[in-house]
């Protein structure tokens, strides 16, 4: 039997599932399961003075459970000297590029893996001569809404988000600040090959997107060493099947 856990912030009386901070690939595990398990958060309200909705109707396929469990922090930690020369040497190459005119000042959507070098060069950006405007990516990390706030981004795309702990505590003490400048969208949608391809992005992966072995054409192995051992999951293939069909950026 296919039985997933989801977890929920609600659900409505009609029986829709209200997801909480990670989408990824809920939507599909749901359609195809057999049954569903909905793990009720009550950690977060909805709003500021919106308890949480539960309602008993359309339980057909369903069993739910009851759970008050915050969010796990991230452990990332903040850019180091190290982390930021990294920034430093990539914001220097995209000025060579606007120079010779293979770039413009508006950069082109970004797309980061997670981790600490990702949450590091993104927040970077943040004292850089660039203007970001839009982040189209999998897992946003604190960066991202530092962004936001340096004024350097105008709106964020993502499946999840992973924080560190003084990060969650903020956006979601002023959620209202971010409601209108972020939206969290299903892995199939936000790891599409044809999407990623029409926005132009620029494809930053570390961590869970280590690439293993690339070829001078952009094609990347991240998924197993030596063609048979394993080395990252299912997040890691739909993301580098976006970056080959991606204009991504490559070294000379």
């Amino acid at each position: 039997m296919r039985l997933p856990i989801i977890e929920a912030a609600a659900i409505t009386e009609s029986g829709g599932i209200v997801l909480k901070t990670s989408i990824g690939n809920w939507a599909s595990f749901a359609i195809l399961a057999d049954k569903v398990i909905v793990e009720i958060n009550l950690a977060r309200p909805l709003g500021p003075h919106r308890p949480a909705r539960y309602r008993h109707s359309a339980r057909e396929n369903r069993g739910d459970v009851m759970t008050d469990m915050a969010d796990r922090s991230s452990t990332v930690l903040p850019a180091d000297r190290e982390t930021a020369s990294i920034a430093g040497h990539l914001i220097r190459f995209f000025q060579q590029e606007v120079t010779r005119r293979r770039m413009h000042k508006q950069l082109a959507p970004p797309q980061a893996g997670i981790g600490k070098i990702a949450n590091a060069v993104l927040t970077g950006f943040t004292d850089s001569p660039f203007d970001v405007c839009e982040i189209y990516s999998d897992i946003l990390q604190d960066s991202t809404f530092a962004l936001m706030d340096a004024g350097k981004v105008a709106f964020s795309s993502g499946a999840s988000l992973t924080l560190s702990a003084p990060r969650q505590a903020q956006i979601f003490g002023e959620i209202g600040r971010y409601r209108d400048r972020l939206v969290l969208r299903s892995q199939e949608v936000s790891n599409h090959p044809e999407v990623v391809r029409r926005l132009g992005l620029i494809a930053l992966n570390t961590a869970l997107d280590t690439a293993l072995e690339f070829d001078i054409y952009g094609n990347v192995n991240s998924t197993r060493v030596g063609g048979t051992q394993m080395m990252n999951g299912m997040a890691a293939p739909a993301t580098l099947r976006a970056m080959r069909h991606a204009r991504c950026l490559r070294a000379n």
